[in-house]
């Protein structure tokens, strides 16, 4: 590991470490943000604009959060999370 020195860094670099942390910081925010409202939405197998209305119940629920997101997602494994073809 290299250790962060303020003192070694130009003042251009600072800067731009400055300025690409901030970025990071808010994109960070932003998937969080994204993840918040997505995700409960997957659990209940539904879409956002679903999500919006309550006049019926959802179809697609299959009663259980796993089963829905197996329903969405196929089988559990590593397809989950790499994007790209099934592995199985």
């Amino acid at each position: 590991l290299v250790a962060f020195e303020p003192e070694a860094l130009r003042a251009d670099e600072l800067v731009a470490f400055y300025v690409l942390f901030v970025l990071c910081l808010m994109l960070g925010s932003l998937l969080t943000w994204l993840l918040s409202i997505h995700v409960p939405l997957a659990l209940k197998n539904c879409t956002t604009v679903e999500g919006n209305y309550d006049n019926m119940p959802n179809p697609f629920d299959t009663g259980s959060d796993l089963r829905n997101l197996v329903q969405l997602l196929g089988k559990p494994g590593v397809d989950w999370l790499v994007p790209g073809g099934p592995v199985r």
